[in-house]
C-alpha cells in the first residue's frame, strides 16, 4: 500500500503533511539556500573563466539591444 511507505500521518485536505513534515522544512530551506549558493558561485566563476562576449547567445543579445 502507498499509505504505508509514506512518512507522514496524515495528509490534510490542503495538501500539505501535518505530522513530521513541519519540522524537517527549516532544513530543507537552508539546504536550498545552500544549494543556490553554491550554484551561483560555479555560474560566476564559469562566466568569469571564459569570454562570454563572444558565445552565439551574446551576439544575439547584443544584435536585439
Amino acid at each position: 500500500m502507498i499509505k504505508d511507505t509514506l512518512p507522514v500521518t496524515h495528509i490534510s485536505p490542503y495538501g500539505f503533511a501535518r505530522s513530521n513534515a513541519a519540522p524537517r522544512l527549516p532544513l530543507a530551506i537552508e539546504a536550498n539556500k545552500a544549494a543556490v549558493a553554491t550554484f551561483q558561485t560555479l555560474i560566476s566563476a564559469y562566466l568569469a573563466s571564459k569570454d562570454w562576449r563572444s558565445s552565439p547567445a551574446a551576439r544575439v543579445v547584443s544584435r536585439h539591444s
